[in-house]
């Protein structure tokens, strides 16, 4: 995703194209769960929408979160932006696979009343 900035705040990100010299590196954070889920139904509500209108298969189908976050940014909700110069690309799917195969991963859930 490209993004774009004002200081340090996100005002725009878009996804496969090319909008700035930024790019978002995969590290997001939401202060509300309810907002993202409200923000991913009204993407959903729309999608569908499009279908009805577009039956054959286009852009619209495939979600990223950038999506989910520039229907915040819509909203009026804020997101800082923190650059790193400190980023491994893996440019393709299987390159990550391949690189992810060399970490043991643990998943704990625990439930709470």
């Amino acid at each position: 995703s490209f993004i774009q900035r004002t200081g340090s705040l996100l005002t725009n990100i878009v996804e496969k194209k090319l909008v700035s010299n930024m790019i978002a590196v995969g590290g997001f954070f939401f202060e509300s769960a309810n907002d993202f889920i409200t923000a991913v139904e009204a993407l959903q509500e729309t999608e569908g929408q499009l279908r009805v209108t577009l039956p054959q298969p286009t852009a619209f189908t495939r979600k990223f979160i950038s999506h989910v976050i520039q229907r915040m940014l819509l909203s009026n909700t804020a997101f800082a932006v923190t650059t790193t110069d400190a980023f491994d690309d893996w440019k393709t799917e299987q390159t990550w696979e391949a690189y992810s195969k060399s970490f043991s991963t643990v998943v704990r859930s625990i439930e709470l009343d």
